[in-house]
């Protein structure tokens, strides 16, 4: 199964698709409400221009979330580094206060728990790719 999420804004797209995509295997979803999510944009002179694609997979086996961007993306030599707790590229960017640098690390150490994987890659869109399976158990 793909889905698409289409929605007011990207909390009600992002919910709306991951609920299509995964309801079926997990319905306590229809209980369970997405009422705020961080979304940050790494590419400031874009803006809310900045291209981001995701794609929702899922089977009886799997389920799979591939997200690009058109930011700077990461090099290959740092992309395990932000997996560390409060690992910073360019110390110089984004110094916003409200960012802890934990993010990335709580993330993988949930899909650990739940024998899922994180990986980052290059995206075909030049930035960033984040791909996420999750076992369907």
């Amino acid at each position: 199964i793909m889905t698409v999420g289409i929605g007011n804004g990207p909390v009600n797209a992002i919910d709306s698709a991951l609920r299509k995509a995964l309801i079926n295997f997990y319905p306590t979803l229809k209980n369970l409400k997405l009422t705020d999510f961080k979304v940050m944009i790494l590419s400031s002179d874009k803006g809310t221009g900045a291209v981001t694609r995701v794609l929702i997979e899922s089977s009886d086996e799997i389920i799979k979330l591939n997200i690009h961007d058109d930011g700077p993306g990461i090099n290959d030599e740092e992309k395990n580094n932000v997996f560390n707790p409060f690992y910073r590229i360019d110390r110089s960017r984004n110094q916003n206060q409200l960012n802890s640098g934990l993010g990335l690390t709580i993330a993988k150490a949930l899909l650990l728990q739940i024998n899922g994987t994180i990986v980052l890659k290059d995206s075909y869109l030049g930035g960033l790719e984040v791909e996420i399976e999750i076992e369907n158990k």
